[in-house]
């Protein structure tokens, strides 16, 4: 859960409230979590991807490029995250040594969603275009 303020917030089913896991000055306009639970993942429109450990609770790494971000999602292994910017590309990154690994031309416009495969052999990629 986001808020407009820039703080993620990560709801536990089984308790009531939420632990704030970030806090930060930017506007968030993605948002995942890894399928363990471990790693919360958030865009923002200055282009960065930041990764946060939700278990130890704090940031993790931080992932940069120039064009906003509209749509994060974690790989079924938790190893890699994907963004997609609103320029239609889709950038693959490795989070724990912090590099982008393959990159993709999605759309002609913004990346609106993405889906990795259980297998991590296939990426769906929904977008803005007609």
């Amino acid at each position: 859960m986001a808020d407009r303020f820039g703080q993620v917030r990560v709801l536990e089913r089984d308790r009531q409230g939420a632990r704030m896991i970030a806090s930060g000055a930017a506007r968030l306009t993605a948002l995942g979590l890894s399928e363990d639970g471990r790693w919360a993942a958030a865009g923002d429109p200055s282009g960065t991807v930041t990764v946060w450990d939700v278990r130890r609770g704090g940031l993790y790494r931080s992932l940069a490029s120039s064009t906003p971000v509209t749509a994060v999602a974690f790989s079924a292994d938790g190893r890699r995250v994907f963004a997609g910017y609103r320029d239609g590309k889709v950038q693959e990154w490795d989070i724990r040594q912090g590099r982008a690994l393959k990159g993709f031309e999605g759309h002609r416009e913004a990346v609106g969603a993405l889906a990795p495969s259980p297998d991590g052999k296939r990426l769906a990629v929904g977008g803005d275009d007609q």
